[in-house]
Order: structure tokens, then C-alpha cells, then sequence
């Protein structure tokens, strides 16, 4: 795996499926551990359209999925082959995953974290330096031969990531041995007698989803254009952009409807902006809807005087204490809960005493917006607070309801609001 020099340089070409996207993917490009062709493979970035990139190098880079700040990206790029990894960075890379976010793995980085056996998991295989045991087999080392010329035929044809792109040639280096899960779906092989058949591939395991391309030693790589597009696809493909809703167009209240109370909602700078009544109980405007597993997004800003929060599952009937707001709710208070899954007027409690309070309370800043992602799939529902994961519950009592803005009771002496923006949902 060592770098090899080569001097060939060629026009560079703009690859991608998805260009016609209103916005780019923004991903965060992780090296460190290996060497290799920075302006070829910096060029091949910048050539991707609908693609934004910041760099991060390692031991820097795995801090980010330890402080969560890694979960404002859309996707990650793998191209490190690092092999520390504290507990708090494996947690981290977790949560990203379990948060819905992608994850594409390239060349070496199937040789990171051999000491970690979920991330065999994770990219779907492992390149062993030296024998050792993934999910029950005894593995061989693997080996390596640069500067082959190989053709690569394509396995599935229908996949995204290999939109566009037939069979091709390509000059780069080969893996031999890998260990590759069985419930990797494969997409790109070859019969390269120095290679492992399989080349590219996705696994199913996560939320967010997850693929690696064996390909890319050098400039050789980079600057095929079927290489190219394959990356650039996939790309798109994990950081699944698609499939989002906003429920909230900015300018009406179209698709939500109170219920219970008095507070007033209004429509005021591109938020829904809710204030308090005297003397009435909690109000609830909530979508004319219901969603059951989903990924659910939004910014909001509250006045620090005031309790909030957002319903999820949640529901409202005639024989249930005439049309009350129950269900699930997640908090939004400054100093307060911040994250936490309350049972609004039904256990009428915090439901995992387990949660971490100091990590609640200092992930939500109390005078400025605060991006709330909440993913509710099956009896699992879990909560960040920009970019920090805040609560991980089992609760299954709830499989489908409304969605609802909360403006709490309130007995100040003069009004309290809270803002919110951004509304957006991803049904799963």
C-alpha cells in the first residue's frame, strides 16, 4: 500500500447523477494514516457537482464523531487508514450512523480500526495486515500489488451508485483476501487473479447508510472517469438526500391545525412563531396528519422563561379527556430537560430515568436556534441536540401519530414565545 509517484496527469471531468439537486451535499473528507496524491485527489473532489467538502486529518477527525460536531455533514468520506479509536469516538460514529447519516469508505480505509469488529460491520469487510477472527472465522492476511491493469464489470446495473457507468478498465492496486460480510450487497467485481472478487459494495445495517469502493490508489484512479462517477454516486447515494418533506413552507400554516388551548401561532420572518396566552393550558399546533418511523429535523429558538416542546406520536380523540394532546413529547427548555422524551398527559412522565441531564442541559443553548433531529423507528426513538445525541429510549406504546408544536401553560407577567424553522421529515 505504499504511494507510488506517477507523473501522467490528464483533463479533469465533472461527474454526477444527482447534479440537478437544488442544494449540495455537504460532506466532511477524512485523511490521516497513509499517504497519498493530495492535488489529484483534491482535484477529483472539487470536480463532483452538487458536492461541498471541509477536510478533517487524523487523531483531529475522530474527535469530531466524539463532540458530535460531525453531525452537521451530510455524509462522511472515509480515505484514512487510522488505527486508534477511543470508546467515545466508536460511540460517536454510532450515533452518526443511527442518526441517518452516510457513510462512504474508499480504498484503505479497510485496513482502519482492525481492533474494533463492528467497523468490519460497519464498511461491510476488513483488510487483514495479519490473521485474525471477523463474526466467527479465522480470516488470513490479506496482500496487495500496485500498478495493475484490471477490468471491473458491473454486478448490479440498477443500483444508483452505479448509475451510468458499464463495464471498465482501470489502472490501480489490488487487495487480495479481504474479508468481505455476507450480507454485503455487491455491486462492482472483477476476476483479477491479484484481487478479492468483490470491489464495491453497500451493507444494510444501520440507519444511515453505508458503502465502500475498493478502488483509488493514486492519480490513476482519480482521474478515471467511471471511478469518478461511482464516487460521485455514491456520494449521493449515503447521503440520501432525497426522500425529505418540509413541513413547513415558510409562509402559511398549510398542513397544521391547533388543538387545545389559546396560545396564538403566527406565521413571522420565515418561522412559526408561538405566543403564550393568559390563563390558557397547553396548546398544540400539529400536523393535519400522522407519521409512524421517520426522521424528523428543525431549529428553534425559545424565550428562557418558557417550557416547550415538540409531540411525536402523539394523538388527540373525543373519549380521550375530550380531545387532549397525549403521546410523546420532546423537550425544549432552557436549563431544563433539553432532549429528553417526556409522556405528555398519558404516564405524564420523563420516560429513561438513564439519560444524561449535564450533557442535556450543555447541549442546548438557551439564547440562540438549536437544531433539534429526532428518529423514531419501531420502538426505538432517539434525540440530538446540535449534533449531540441526547436520548436512546425503547418504547413501543406509540407507533404512528401526529406531529405537534408545543406552547407551554404560562402565568409570566407578560408573554413568552418560541420560534421554530426548518421543519422538515424523512419517512422511513
Amino acid at each position: 500500500m505504499k504511494k507510488v509517484l506517477l507523473l501522467l496527469t490528464i483533463g479533469l471531468l465533472s461527474f454526477g447523477a444527482y447534479s440537478a439537486q437544488s442544494e449540495p451535499v455537504h460532506i466532511l473528507l477524512i485523511t490521516g494514516g497513509h499517504e497519498f496524491e493530495e492535488p489529484q485527489f483534491y482535484a477529483m473532489f472539487d470536480s463532483f457537482e452538487g458536492v461541498t467538502y471541509d477536510k478533517a486529518v487524523q487523531p483531529a477527525a475522530n474527535e469530531m464523531f466524539a463532540d458530535g460536531s460531525v453531525m452537521k455533514y451530510d455524509a462522511v468520506v472515509l480515505y484514512d487508514m487510522w488505527k486508534q479509536i477511543t470508546p467515545e469516538q466508536k460511540a460517536g460514529y454510532l450515533s452518526f450512523l443511527n442518526a441517518g447519516k452516510g457513510l462512504l469508505a474508499l480504498h484503505h480505509n479497510i485496513a482502519a480500526y482492525p481492533d474494533w469488529p463492528e467497523y468490519t460491520g460497519i464498511i461491510g469487510g476488513i483488510y487483514c495486515e495479519k490473521p485474525m477472527e471477523r463474526d466467527g472465522k479465522q480470516i488470513p492476511a490479506a496482500t496487495y500489488l500496485h500498478d495493475v491493469d484490471l477490468k471491473m464489470t458491473i454486478a448490479d446495473k440498477s443500483h444508483p451508485i452505479t448509475e451510468g457507468v458499464g463495464d471498465f478498465e482501470i489502472h490501480d492496486e489490488t487487495y487480495k483476501g479481504l474479508y468481505v460480510v455476507p450480507d454485503a450487497h455487491v455491486l462492482v467485481t472483477t476476476d483479477h487473479p491479484t484481487s478479492s472478487r468483490e470491489i464495491a459494495w453497500t451493507v444494510d445495517r444501520y440507519l444511515g447508510r453505508t458503502a465502500y469502493i475498493q478502488m483509488g490508489h493514486d492519480h490513476q484512479a482519480y482521474e478515471n472517469p467511471n471511478y469518478r462517477r461511482l464516487v460521485s454516486n455514491a456520494i449521493h447515494w449515503v447521503a440520501a438526500q432525497d426522500g425529505w418533506t418540509s413541513l413547513f413552507d415558510g409562509k402559511s400554516l398549510d398542513g397544521w391545525k391547533q388543538i387545545n388551548g389559546t396560545a396564538k401561532y403566527e406565521v413571522d420572518d420565515g418561522t412559526i412563531l408561538g405566543w403564550t396566552s393568559e390563563g390558557s393550558p397547553n396548546s398544540f399546533l400539529c400536523t393535519t396528519r400522522d407519521y409512524g418511523d421517520f426522521i424528523l429535523d428543525f431549529d428553534v429558538k425559545v424565550d428562557p422563561r418558557l417550557n416547550s416542546g415538540v409531540q411525536i406520536r402523539s394523538e388527540s380523540s373525543a373519549d380521550y379527556q375530550n380531545h387532549r394532546v397525549h403521546g410523546y413529547q420532546v423537550e425544549i427548555a432552557a436549563g431544563g430537560f433539553s432532549g429528553y422524551i417526556y409522556d405528555e398527559a398519558r404516564r405524564a412522565k420523563f420516560l429513561n430515568e438513564n439519560t444524561d441531564r449535564e450533557k442535556a442541559e450543555s447541549a442546548f443553548n438557551g439564547d440562540d436556534w438549536n437544531h433539534y433531529r429526532i428518529v423514531c423507528k419501531g420502538d426505538s426513538i432517539r434525540t440530538w441536540i446540535n449534533g449531540k445525541p441526547i436520548e436512546d429510549l425503547k418504547d413501543g406504546m406509540t407507533a404512528s401519530g401526529f406531529i405537534g408544536l408545543q406552547v407551554h401553560a404560562f402565568n409570566g407577567d407578560k408573554p413568552a414565545w418560541v420560534r421554530w424553522k426548518n421543519i422538515r421529515i424523512k419517512e422511513l
